[in-house]
Order: structure tokens, then sequence, then C-alpha cells
């Protein structure tokens, strides 16, 4: 597809509105294509969670209205793709808190999860829900946890998550066994 792409470069032309980054929406001949949601929206989308996530755990704010509010102030509006990816992060972190909990707990024993900064709690929830209930490769996961850890946690905090998720995927099994004794 990408030589087609390359080959028929004069024929591909640009809709939308110039607010960039969107959704693509590119024409080749007559036929729209539908560009997926930029890397770059599924972080501002992981960012915007993380800050509903903070805000729920901080002021026991009923999750539903946090969620509405961020999405609805969240300014440039995400696209559809990245609006559905923050709703399934806030939304999974808070069915499956608990078992996501023991199983920071097990991996970091020396620092009880409410010890644990609120920032960095909520990094590892999400990449946690990511790597278990969303179809998101551990590797991007671990990266996007580290990155938001590095933008909002402390100096320490980016070596902290990457070494507790760094814990979990070298035995990813013990994890599942918590996260299945929880649900059960």
């Amino acid at each position: 597809k990408r030589e087609n792409l390359t080959h028929h470069a004069s024929r591909i032309t640009f809709h939308g509105p110039p607010a960039w980054p969107r959704d693509i929406f590119i024409c080749i001949g007559e036929r729209p294509f539908v560009a997926p949601i930029m890397k770059s929206q599924r972080h501002r989308a992981r960012q915007v969670a993380l800050q509903a996530l903070y805000e729920i755990d901080m002021t026991n704010h009923p999750p539903g209205q946090v969620l509405q509010r961020h999405m609805r102030e969240v300014t440039p509006p995400l696209p559809p793709g990245a609006s559905a990816l923050l709703r399934d992060l806030v939304q999974g972190v808070m069915e499956h808190q608990d078992g996501l909990d023991r199983v920071i707990g097990h991996f970091a024993p020396e620092w009880p999860v409410s010890q644990i900064a609120a920032i960095d709690r909520n990094i590892l929830r999400m990449a946690l829900w990511e790597m278990n209930f969303n179809d998101t490769p551990i590797k991007v996961a671990i990266n996007e946890a580290v990155e938001l850890a590095k933008e909002f946690g402390a100096e320490t905090s980016p070596r902290f998550v990457n070494g507790v998720l760094g814990a979990v995927t070298r035995k990813k099994g013990e994890m599942e066994a918590i996260l299945c004794s929880t649900s059960a």
C-alpha cells in the first residue's frame, strides 16, 4: 500500500480542518481513507485519563462525573478513537482497581500501595490495565507509563514505574494469577 501511496502521490488530497493532529481524511482517487488515531492522540488520552484518575483517587469525586468533565474540557477535543481509549482507561482502572492494587503490592512489596505517590500509583494502574485488559502491546504500555512518569511524577518516578512494570513482565503468570483470584 505504501508503494501505491507514493506512486499516486499527485492524486492524494487532504480534507478536514487544518487543526492537526486529528484524524486525517485522505482521498486516494475517489476512495476516502480515515487514518488511525495518531500516537500523540493516544498519549493525550492517557494524559487526560491520568488526570481524571488522580482526581478520583485524591478527592473521591464520582468517577463518571470526573470523566465526563475531563472529556468535555480537553482542548482541542480528542478524536473518537482517543476518546474511547480515555473512557476505557478510566472505567477499566476503576472496575479492576482492587486487583491492580494487589498486583502493585505484590511486585513492589517494600511500598504499601497507599504510600506510593498518587501519580505513580495511577500510572501503574493504567499500565497494568492496558497490559491485561486491552490490546496494547506490553512494551507500548511500559513506554507510555514511563513517559507519563517523566511528565507528571517526581524525579525518581520513571525509574520506579519502569522497575515495577519490568518485574511484572518477567513474572506475567503471577500477575495473571493475582488478577484471576480477585475477579473470582
